[in-house]
C-alpha cells in the first residue's frame, strides 16, 4: 500500500470515527441509529487498529531491507 493510500484511509476513519463519538450523546439509548451508531464505531475502531498495524509492519520491513542493503 502506497502511503498517500495509507493516509487517506487512516484520516477518513478517524473523521468516521469523531462523527459516530460526536453525535452518540444526542442519541436516545432504545433507538436504532444507537445501535448502528456504536456498531460503527467499534466497526472503525478495528479498521483503525488493522491499519496501524499493516502500516507499522510494513515500515518495520522496509527499515530492515535497508540495513540489509548497507550492512
Amino acid at each position: 500500500m502506497g502511503p498517500r493510500i495509507g493516509k487517506l484511509a487512516f484520516t477518513m476513519g478517524l473523521i468516521i470515527l469523531l462523527l459516530g463519538i460526536l453525535v452518540l450523546p444526542f442519541l436516545p439509548l432504545t433507538s436504532g441509529e444507537f445501535v448502528v451508531d456504536v456498531m460503527a464505531i467499534c466497526t472503525i475502531s478495528i479498521f483503525l487498529l488493522l491499519l496501524t498495524w499493516y502500516i507499522r509492519r510494513q515500515s518495520k520491513k522496509s527499515d530492515e531491507k535497508s540495513n540489509n542493503s548497507k550492512g
